[in-house]
């Protein structure tokens, strides 16, 4: 099979989930002797070709202002925010980028599939369409409803049913009927489109979850956690307001539980700053900045998932329970269908400081052996193996099928 896998970035400019679920998936179809193309955005405005583990990629430029991975906005004050609204308005269907992709990628392929298409935009479906070429799109995040991709602002996640949401997602909503295959990384956001009007002539809608990335079977699991009987909580992603990590903060700072709080990772220095001041002379909160994985997961008992915002799938819950990690999330978006309560987890509701500490108490007097027992085992079913076969799968399915909409 020759496919082309189009997403805004591609490594080594990762900056999120969905980069390195696209890099695992690329890579792996190439071990299985597919041969696979992965179109990507430039980070210097330049077209150039290279190979990484034998993936060819093509970057190309930006057919618009700026690149949204190196900047927000030209200038700053009424001038960056200008910019960005004129951004987002040739991002709603870039033409440019049609003309350019009509121009540049001239090879027969037997599968499109796209990912996130900011700074392409649903542009990328006409030019697949028009070269009858079956389409797949996975949802890995909320470009289709809303340009800032996270359908979340000034602290809320937006109604999609709202006039506003409604407007921005009119087009491309009517765009989606040219794609062929539908994934949602988790039932949230699948469900979420698919009952929005998104993809509504599709012939294979389809959930598959990403996977944890490496080989499970190599990691080191720790043994023996809680010892003394202190809980021994991590955080491991982003800090900002949207991750929920200020309330988890203040909800823990007054509770009467034995426990330590380990946080790992980086975010706006400002913000970064006030959490700490919140904590300062507390030696219970621990701040490790950017930390691997294993490092965290091998020095804690359980992995506190607090996100305000609806996240499409949650990777990080799947990489604990692959460490024998038990998670605590908040019940929201793809994090809360991952978890299983007294399983793997408990579930609470981020608003409600008495759910978070019911939650806490639960998972206290629990058997964390047990817990995590069942989270490695649960954890099998997110293999690099069974993600790539599912994709390979609905990418044979579409080439079998001889009548491809035009």
């Amino acid at each position: 099979m020759k496919i082309l896998i189009i997403n805004t970035f591609y490594y080594p400019h990762e900056i999120g989930g969905a980069e390195k679920s696209v890099r695992i998936l690329a890579e792996h179809l190439v071990k299985e002797g597919c041969e696979v193309t992965v179109l990507a955005l430039s980070d210097n405005g330049e077209k150039k070709i290279d190979y990484i583990n034998d993936v060819k990629i093509i970057r190309v430029p930006v057919m618009n202002l700026y690149n949204p991975g190196i900047n927000k906005g030209k200038g700053g004050g009424f001038h960056r925010k200008l910019s960005k609204i004129i951004w987002h308005l040739c991002d709603y269907y870039n033409l440019a980028s049609y003309l350019y992709l009509r121009k540049v990628i001239n090879e027969p392929y037997d599968v499109i599939h796209t990912n996130n298409l900011s700074g392409f935009s649903v542009a990328a479906w006409d030019w697949a369409r028009n070269k009858h070429i079956p389409i797949v799109h996975t949802s890995r995040d909320y470009y289709l409803f809303n340009p800032n991709c996270t359908m979340y602002s000034k602290g809320k996640n937006q109604d999609p049913s709202s006039y506003k949401i409604r407007l921005l997602s009119y087009y491309k909503k009517i765009m989606s009927r040219k794609v062929d295959a539908y994934v949602g990384i988790s039932n949230f956001i699948h469900d979420l489109h698919m009952n929005s009007g998104f993809f509504s002539d599709v012939k294979h809608n389809k959930v598959i979850y990403n996977s944890i990335g490496g080989n499970l079977s190599e990691r080191e699991l720790n043994q023996g956690h809680r010892r003394d009987g202190k809980i021994r909580l991590g955080y491991l992603g982003r800090l900002d307001d949207a991750k929920g990590i200020s309330v988890v903060i203040d909800y823990l700072k007054d509770s009467v539980f034995d426990f330590s709080f380990k946080i790992a990772g980086k975010g706006d220095e400002e913000f970064v700053e006030k959490l700490k001041n919140e904590c300062v002379n507390d030696v219970r909160f621990i701040f490790l900045g950017q930390t691997k994985p294993e490092v965290l997961f091998n020095d804690i008992d359980c992995l506190i998932c607090p996100s305000k915002w609806h996240e499409p799938m949650g990777r990080v819950v799947i990489e604990a329970f692959s460490y024998g990690i038990p998670v605590i999330g908040n019940n929201a978006g793809g994090i809360g269908e991952l978890i299983s309560p007294g399983y793997t987890g408990f579930l609470f509701d981020i608003n409600s400081k008495e759910s978070f500490i019911d939650a806490l108490s639960s998972y206290d007097i629990s058997d964390f052996n047990e817990l995590s027992k069942n989270s490695i085992e649960l954890s099998k079913k997110f293999t690099d193996e069974r993600y790539v076969t599912a994709y390979k799968t609905l990418y044979q399915d579409l080439i079998s099928e001889s009548n491809i909409r035009t």
